[in-house]
Order: C-alpha cells, then structure tokens, then sequence
C-alpha cells in the first residue's frame, strides 16, 4: 500500500522537477538535450546539459564543443529584476562567463593548436559584439588574438590559410601567395584582398590579373579579375590593356552568358573609343547570338548598343539600334516604351523637335506598370517643352495637361506638370488657364513646397499682366504660409533648398517694391493698402520691424490721400508695436503724427 502511495507522490511531483537535474547517459544525449533547451529558450537548462556533456566528452574536441554551446548559452542567459544598476550587472557578469568559458578551452589539456585557434577566433567574435570593451581597445584585441593564433607553432597548414585571409594585412597575404598547401581559390582571394594595398590603378590592374595565370582557379574567379582588372586598367586609361584582359572571357571554360555579354559590351565601346564603328558592331553581334538571352534582354541590349553608339556621336548607328529594339517582337510595352523614349530624346537633342515629338507620341497607347510608366510622362515632358521652345505654347500646355492626367503618375510629377502648363499658358497670356493650371498645383497636397511657393508667384505675375491688381494682393495670402516654412524642411535635394531659400528672400523684397510702386501712383493707391493688409493678416511671423513698416507705408498712402484719421491711426500703430523702440520707423512715425 506504501509503495503505491509513494508512487502516486512521485508521479505527481515529477512535471515540477527540473529536466536538467537528470543525469545522462552519454555525450551525445547531453548534446542533443542542450539543443533541445536552446531551441525552447530554456538557456539555464542547457547551460546544465552542456556541463555534463563536457563530463561525460572523450575528447578534447568533444568537450569543447560543449564549452562553446554553453558560452553561447551563457550569452542569452535570462537578466532577473528591474533596476537598472541590477540589469547591468548581470549583463557584465553574463559578459564575463561567456569569455571565461572561451578562454577555457585554449588552456584545454589535450587541446589541439586547430582548436585553440577556433577559441580565439571565438573571443574575437566576442570582443567586437561586446558592449563592455570600448570602440577603442576592439582592433587592438583583435589584432593581439590574431596573432596568437598565427604564433600556434602546430597550426595545420588550412587551417592557418584560412586565419591568414581573415587577418588581410600585407604580410598574410604574401604568405597566402606563396603558400605551397593554398589552393588556387585561396591565393584568388588573397590576391583580391591585397589589392586595396597596391597604390595606382596600373598597379592594381596587374595584380588581380595575376589571378589569371593560377591553373586552378575558379571559372567565377577568373572572371571577376577579368572584370575587376579591367576596370583598373580602364581607370588608369589604359584601355587597350582592359579589351586585352576581356578578350580572354572566351577562352575560359562555363562562363555565363550574363558576363559575356558584359565583355561584349565594353569591347564594343573600346571599338568606339578607336573610332571603329564595324568592329564595335562585331563584339554587339555577338551579345545578340547568345542562347540564353530572352527576347525581352535582347531588346534592352539593343537599347544600351544605341545609347554606346550615341555616346561617341554614331547617331545612325544608335538609331538603327533603337528602332530595332522598338520592332522586336514577344517583348512587353514595357521595352518598347523604353526604346521609343531613347530615340525620340536623340532626336531632341539634335534640336529635331517634329520627328522627336512623332517617337514620344508611339508611347501614348502603351499599356505600361508603374515602374514604366516614368518613359510615357517624361515622353510627354519633352513634347511639351520642345513646343515651348518653339513658342507654340497652346500645344505645349496641351502636352503638360496630358502628362498631368496619365495614369500612375505621382502626385509630385502631376504637380510639376500642372506647373508647367501654368507656364505655357503664362507665356502665351492666356492668363485665365494659367491660374487654372497654377491652383491644381497648389492643391495638390503631394506638391513639393518649391512648386507650391512658384506656382503662387506666378498667379500673382498672371493678375499683374491683366492689370488686377487687388486679386494679385489677394493672391498673396497662401503664400505667406508657404513663405514663414523652414526653407530646409521636407526638401531633401540641397539644389531646391538653396532654390526655395533665394525665391522667399526674393519674394519679400518684390513684396515690399510692389508696396512702394503701387503706393506711389495714386490709381493704385487701394490695391498697395490691400497688399499692406493681406500680409498683416496672413503673415503670421511677421517681425516687428516688418510690421512697423507695413503700419508706417500705410499711414503714409494714408497722408498722400488726405486721410489724416486713418494715417494718424496707423502712425499709432506703429509706435504701439514697441514703445521702447527706438528705429527710424517710431522716430518718424512721432515726427509724422505731429505734423498731421
């Protein structure tokens, strides 16, 4: 009866025992227990497994594999309690046991020197990940521990090849180099390593085209020295050495058609560089017979041959290119929009306007992504801004509206092309739709501050032309909000913010001419004061002196009309802003109200 009575105690009580106080049979099931823990997050129970694996280990390896899991084990171990001071603490001391258990195993009886290294290694990873060792003491540490690794008098000849590319200085590299047991792969990298200590680009070129003549080099390798090499060369203007260094692309086993192509193309540009036309046209042939290229790489293949030819001024040649890119078939509108764009601005660029404009309008009927759809609006952009230039301005405002209302345009490019509509209908004093095309700009909340701010000016310039001069005082009021921004907020490019920092210093002078011209002609007398009294309404952060002299211009507009009330009202006004003030403005206003 007893024993039952225990043994419904102990099968009660044995969910609450701990896992880990178990003992185990062998290394392997203490291993495979830590993982288990480990994987569960349960680190105090796998720091306890991996203990008795380091008991229960044969070998020095065994056991510090087991040290190794329990460092990392260690790392992750749960901090207990809130207070800061506390906190710290614990995450130094967990710190501490994580680099006395590396530290363990390069004392290790039986130890390896293979195994020491790895220890080190360890410690390594430790020093740069941790929080407690200054910034400043990490690279001599690491330095300092690489070099007891390399000071291992019975380190294995790889696995001291592989610690001597992890160090990648000079000297580790020459002994990489000239190692006997490195392979061809290792001496590569070393070779690839060493290059940011060769000074010149000459120089550097030679070096990583020695990679060439190792017979056991990788294909891959090979061909990354081919281009790495070529590009030095192409640095150091020695470009025929570069089309020497590409030319041995074919020789080389398995490479890829994608690298071929890149020979290919920069072969066909040294031809151009030579003025050889014919022979740039026999390297672009062959990127067109590669297998692997689909139709829709072929097409945009054409279309970078074009832009080559283009470059060094073959202008038929990159026509043709083009042309065929847009002809090809089973490639998406996409390619074609591309190619199309590409020709109609060679064509722009020679100042041929008309037949430019017949290349961009093939894009109109393109079924074209977001991603595309850029070729179809600024398609649209040149059309507009090549009739601009021919001063048909009406065509040019019907360009920008169209590209305003393609599909999938942002609400940035909308803005500026509203914007640009503005100005061609401006230009052609169809001042009506101008202001139209200005206020969708400044209602488009995706607008950037600049368009808004020069979209306002221009509404103003447009009511000036006409003559309407209180709705250009009127038109002011959105831009005094515009104007008191930060010029440096929400303009991420600096050329637009040294744009928008002269246009706001430039709009408050114009503001104060306009005061001054309309306030001396007495037909504008009333507009000059509703300019004067839009700004005090609008302009929130408007400085003292500013409004002092808005009170002190209206007075005096006041005086020229006999008004003397109003004046002297304003005159008041001015010195209310400060008493204490003692500017030309008070001074004057004083001298004024006692002359009235």
């Amino acid at each position: 009866m007893k024993k039952i009575f225990y043994a419904i105690i102990i099968c009660t009580l044995l969910p609450f025992i701990s896992e880990a106080q178990k003992t185990y049979s062998s290394y392997k099931e203490a291993m495979a227990e830590g993982k288990s823990f480990n994987d569960n997050m349960k680190y105090n129970d796998a720091i306890k497994a991996y203990q008795q694996a380091q008991q229960l280990g044969k070998s020095a390896e065994d056991k510090a594999e087991a040290i190794f899991l329990e460092a990392k084990a260690t790392s992750r171990r749960p901090i207990e309690g809130q207070r800061r001071d506390d906190v710290r603490d614990q995450q130094r001391k967990r710190a501490e046991d994580e680099k006395r258990l590396i530290t363990s195993v390069t004392v290790l009886p039986g130890a390896s020197d293979d195994l020491k290294a790895r220890a080190y290694k360890e410690l390594i990873s430790f020093y740069i990940s941790d929080e407690f060792t200054s910034s400043y003491s990490k690279d001599g540490l690491k330095n300092d521990l690489y070099k007891q690794i390399l000071d291992l008098k019975n380190l294995s000849p790889q696995v001291r090849i592989k610690y001597l590319l992890d160090v990648q200085n000079n000297d580790a590299l020459a002994e990489v180099i000239d190692s006997k047991v490195a392979t061809d792969d290792d001496k590569t990298k070393a070779i690839f390593y060493m290059e940011k200590f060769v000074y010149g680009d000459a120089a550097k070129a030679k070096k990583v085209e020695s990679i060439l003549g190792l017979p056991k080099a990788s294909t891959s390798n090979k061909v990354a020295a081919i281009k790495k090499s070529a590009e030095f060369y192409n640095k150091a203007s020695k470009v025929e050495d570069a089309a020497r260094v590409l030319k041995q692309m074919d020789a080389l086993p398995g490479v890829e058609d994608k690298d071929k192509q890149f020979a290919y193309d920069v072969l066909g540009q040294v031809e151009l560089y030579n003025k050889n036309p014919k022979g740039a046209e026999s390297y672009f042939n062959k990127i067109m017979d590669l297998k692997s290229l689909s139709q829709e790489e072929k097409a945009d293949a054409l279309i970078v041959m074009g832009d080559r030819y283009k470059t060094y001024k073959s202008f038929d040649n990159a026509i043709k290119e083009f042309e065929k890119a847009a002809e090809m078939r089973n490639i998406t509108d996409g390619i074609k929009a591309k190619a199309y764009y590409n020709l109609g601005l060679l064509y722009y660029e020679q100042l041929n306007y008309a037949d430019a404009r017949k290349v961009f309008k093939k894009t109109d009927n393109l079924k074209l992504d977001s991603a595309m759809i850029v070729y179809k609006t600024t398609a649209l952009q040149y059309i507009g801004t090549s009739f601009y230039k021919e001063k048909n301005y009406k065509e040019a405002a019907t360009a920008f509206g169209s590209m305003a209302e393609v599909k999938n345009i942002t609400g940035l490019e909308e803005a500026a092309a509203r914007y640009m509509q503005g100005q061609s209908h401006l230009a052609g004093e169809d001042y009506k739709a101008a202001r139209k095309a200005y206020s969708k700009t400044l209602e488009n909340t995706e607008a950037s501050k600049l368009n808004k701010f020069q979209a306002g000016i221009d509404i103003i310039t447009s009511y000036e032309k006409e003559n309407k001069l209180d709705d250009a005082a009127q038109a002011y009021a959105p831009l005094f909000v515009i104007y008191n921004t930060n010029p440096y907020d929400k303009i991420l490019n600096e050329t637009d913010q040294r744009t928008f920092a002269t246009a706001r210093t430039k709009f408050n002078n114009d503001f104060w001419d306009k005061a001054k011209e309309w306030g001396d002609k007495a037909d504008n007398y009333q507009s000059a004061i509703k300019l004067l009294e839009t700004r005090l309404a609008n302009d929130e952060k408007l400085y003292s002196t500013d409004t002092k002299r808005v009170y002190h211009t209206m007075a005096g507009i006041y005086a020229k009309q006999g008004k003397k009330d109003l004046a002297k009202k304003n005159y008041q006004a001015v010195i209310d802003v400060d008493k204490n003030a003692t500017d030309y403005y008070k001074k004057d206003a004083e001298k004024k109200l006692s002359e009235l």
